[in-house]
């Protein structure tokens, strides 16, 4: 199973912060990944050994149209 995890704290300016995609097995936590520089984590999905996460780029001050992007990662290693 692999599920997308973001911190929350109000009192930070990007209130959304350490977003990461953690992988699952029957032993508990197999592997994570820190998906970096995203105002959102938006989506994970796992397809034939491989997780895709769409996420949206951060844009300073959010004058600017947010960019939508796609990682690839090995769903065995976690490996982009």
């Amino acid at each position: 199973m692999f599920a997308p995890f973001a911190r929350y704290d109000p009192d930070r300016e990007d209130s959304y912060f350490d977003e990461r995609i953690v992988a699952f097995d029957g032993d508990g936590i197999a592997w994570e990944y820190a998906v970096g520089d995203v105002r959102f984590l938006d989506e994970v999905t796992a397809v034939d050994g491989t997780v895709y996460a769409l996420t949206t780029d951060r844009r300073a001050g959010g004058l600017e149209e947010p960019t939508a992007s796609l990682t690839a990662l090995d769903s065995d290693s976690g490996a982009r």
